[in-house]
């Protein structure tokens, strides 16, 4: 995860979303966006969140691609979740 990083207004905007989630399933996704961006490997991440670390190189590569609207899916329901923060590379 040494290349990924996001900006400090992209971690502000995270954190944000992570406060107004009343779905913990969503605000562990958001944390672990937060979480790799500054520098965590997936590994630890993985390990702090009690997730595989596939799952969290899933989540990672569903918010690159995504941007803005970027659906991180919830497979218990076969729902997606919305990420509305714009990520710029």
């Amino acid at each position: 995860m040494e290349d990924f990083r996001l900006t400090k207004q992209q971690i502000d905007a995270l954190k944000v979303l992570h406060k107004a989630q009343r779905d913990r399933r969503f605000a562990y996704r958001v944390n672990a966006i937060i979480l790799l961006g500054t520098g965590w490997s997936a590994a630890a991440v993985a390990e702090a969140l009690l997730v595989d670390t596939t799952t969290i190189y899933n989540w990672l590569a569903i918010y690159q691609q995504g941007g803005t609207g970027c659906k991180l899916p919830d497979r218990h329901r076969n729902v997606g979740i919305i990420l509305a923060v714009r990520f710029d590379k």
